[in-house]
């Protein structure tokens, strides 16, 4: 019996060292937590390792103030904000050791369902959007103002009396409320911009400044629809300009207008879907980059740098559009999550097909002055149906009116086809190489390139057209990219604004003298960014 006892102590005084051993086989260390952006009272997740199962045995300060730790594991522990006035670190203590936090939580304001008075958002103060915020009334947005969408519950913001006055040292900028290093495509919905239109008169109230904005990580959609990480409607008398959507995961700029609207200086970075997504009327759009990532693509016809749907007389110069073909951005050992089978640069109409059968497409569109650069599927492709009465879309009394002129298309992929779809995807009735016949007076004045200075192996016969781009399409370059053409590059001039064309509008500016989106000067400095991972808000 003695010896029983015996044994049955020593076992338990084991079990007891066991126990202690598991408890203390983790070092502990604070890795991080979810969301880097909250308020007073949301439940915070903090992760990382030595904390105890057992919740009241674990104490987290913000900033020198307790918060309430709910549960606990020896990973994570989820901990209720205290009432904070200051953004600052979290230090977690458990059985007498304290670990302080690398990572900065900013506190934040909620702005969550409808408003209807008059709002403003000032700089001083950061903001949380928690689910769709509606405004009804004017939003009025302060320069530097950071805004953060929510990824729990999807947040976007929607308005249509704005002042969004941001300046190039301080712009308003929207992003993910996930730390650096860990936001994704789709974090959050995006902003979108409405139009008043009163009593359906057919016009629409401007809607006001919309200026030195960015947006990032947004693009949120369910499988079924079609997310952007900006969705505008543009209105004739308000300002848009120098703005710079990133890592959509939807089409990066949705841009619509009833009777017209100007937009210029736009980025659309690393978007999944297509960077500038138009539908609408008389549209005038100039100086635009789209410049893709091609671990992040949509598949199949998505994925484009201009598409089209239901398009009337919108007219677009001095866009710059590389796309995601991996010879000419310099990829090598293409890794199993770049999409092969992605993007156009431009899209004219509802669909792609490299032949058009049964398809449709009644866009009227210029498009003047521009790069189009590695796009994968087709330089451009063009949506429409057999009918004959498609088969000349160069005549203006055509269905379907498509000016492409002074445009550069380079590294395209296939490089025999740089235009595909419609009629002139069919060789023997209509060939390529002769571009397009514009108006019948000026001269063809597209060139159809078939590889540039971006290519890394030069196996094609034709002439390489060295547009000096190299630094821009470069993969290896994509979080710092070299936006002016190189010296010497025959992008650096050449525009044509022909009298009486299109091109020949009010909104243009027609001084410039280059081709694409630059030429010696860069509109990006200081406002916009190429590498919004890393970006602490």
């Amino acid at each position: 019996m003695k010896s029983f006892l015996k044994f049955m102590i020593c076992a338990l005084l084991f079990l007891q060292a066991c126990k202690k051993d598991v408890q203390n086989s983790s070092e502990l260390s604070v890795s991080g937590f979810g969301a880097v952006a909250f308020a007073s009272g949301d439940a915070i997740s903090v992760y990382g390792s030595g904390f105890d199962p057992l919740a009241d045995n674990n104490t987290v300060l913000f900033n020198g103030v307790k918060g309430e730790v709910a549960t606990a594991t020896p990973n994570r522990l989820q901990v209720i904000a205290p009432v904070l006035v200051s953004s600052g670190k979290i230090t977690v203590t458990v059985h007498g050791k304290s670990v302080t936090c690398a990572q900065s939580y900013t506190i934040v304001n909620v702005l969550q369902g409808t408003y209807n008075d008059n709002f403003i958002l000032t700089a001083d103060k950061k903001y949380l959007l928690r689910g769709d915020v509606v405004f009804n009334s004017k939003l009025s947005v302060e320069p530097g103002t950071i805004i953060y969408g929510e990824k729990a519950t999807h947040g976007s913001l929607t308005a249509k009396d704005i002042d969004f006055s941001g300046s190039a040292d301080k712009p308003i900028i929207f992003t993910s409320d996930q730390p650096a290093g860990s936001r994704f495509p789709g974090d959050w919905k995006g902003v979108i911009i409405g139009a008043e239109n009163p009593n359906n008169t057919g016009t629409q109230v401007p809607n006001g400044i919309f200026q030195y904005v960015r947006i990032e990580y947004a693009g949120y959609h369910n499988a079924t629809g079609a997310g952007s990480g900006l969705n505008i409607n543009l209105t004739p008398g308000s300002i848009y300009k120098y703005i710079q959507v990133s890592y959509s995961s939807g089409a990066g700029i949705t841009m619509t207008a009833l009777n017209g609207g100007f937009i210029n200086h736009i980025i659309a970075f690393g978007c999944l879907a297509d960077d500038f997504r138009v539908s609408g009327t008389a549209i005038k759009a100039q100086f635009g980059l789209g410049l893709k990532d091609p671990y992040f693509a949509d598949s199949f016809y998505k994925g484009n740098g201009i598409t089209t749907v239901g398009t009337t007389n919108n007219q677009f110069s001095n866009f710059t559009l590389v796309g995601y073909n991996p010879d000419a951005r310099n990829i090598l050992n293409l890794g199993p999550t770049v999409n092969s089978d992605a993007g156009s640069g431009i899209l004219l109409g509802n669909a792609f097909s490299p032949k058009g059968e049964q398809l449709y497409a009644s866009d009227f569109i210029a498009i003047y002055n521009s790069v189009i650069a590695a796009s994968w599927q087709s330089g451009v492709a063009i949506v429409s149906s057999q009918n004959t009465n498609l088969n000349n879309y160069e005549n203006e009394g055509g269905y379907a009116r498509i000016f492409i002129r002074n445009c550069f298309f380079a590294g395209t992929s296939p490089a025999q086809l740089p235009v595909r779809g419609g009629m002139f995807g069919r060789i023997d009735e209509k060939s390529v190489k002769g571009g397009f016949i514009t108006d019948g007076i000026q001269p063809k004045r597209v060139i159809f390139g078939q590889v540039n200075d971006t290519t890394k192996v030069l196996s094609f016969s034709q002439q390489k057209d060295d547009l000096g781009i190299n630094g821009l399409a470069d993969y290896s370059h994509l979080n710092d990219p070299t936006l002016l053409p190189a010296n010497g590059s025959i992008l650096l001039k050449g525009a044509i604004f022909p009298s009486g064309s299109d091109a020949d509008s009010p909104f243009f500016d027609k001084n410039v003298v280059y081709i694409g989106a630059f030429g010696t000067e860069d509109w990006t400095k200081n406002w916009s960014s190429f590498n919004p991972q890393d970006n602490k808000y």
